[in-house]
């Protein structure tokens, strides 16, 4: 192969890869959008199912359910965090059963 020929050959192979490689970040970027679309959208319902009103029963702030319920979710799923709350509930009202703490947990749903 005469080495102009080869040259091009090899720029085309380049620009080949190139957009290969733009066209692949561009698809993992639509994907990680995707995904943190529907992680925000588990979160929002979960929130709206009943952490809303465990968070303001347990007299926190709001917050808490980013700071401290969401990694427990993330980690173990809604059944992790269900349990996590059923034993911060016994902790809050001192190894009682709160009926508005069961109703609420065990509606929860993402």
């Amino acid at each position: 192969m005469p080495a102009q020929t080869r040259s091009k050959w090899r720029a085309s192979c380049a620009d080949a890869s190139k957009k290969d490689l733009e066209n692949s970040a561009l698809s993992w970027a639509k994907i990680d959008a995707a995904a943190q679309k529907a992680k925000d959208d588990a979160y929002t319902s979960l929130w709206n199912s009943g952490c809303e009103n465990l968070c303001y029963h347990f007299g926190l702030c709001s917050d808490v359910m980013g700071d401290c319920w969401e990694p427990v979710y993330d980690e173990s799923g809604l059944e992790g965090l269900k349990k996590d709350l059923r034993i911060l509930s016994k902790v809050e009202h001192n190894g009682e059963v709160c009926e508005d703490c069961k109703k609420w947990i065990d509606g929860l749903h993402d």
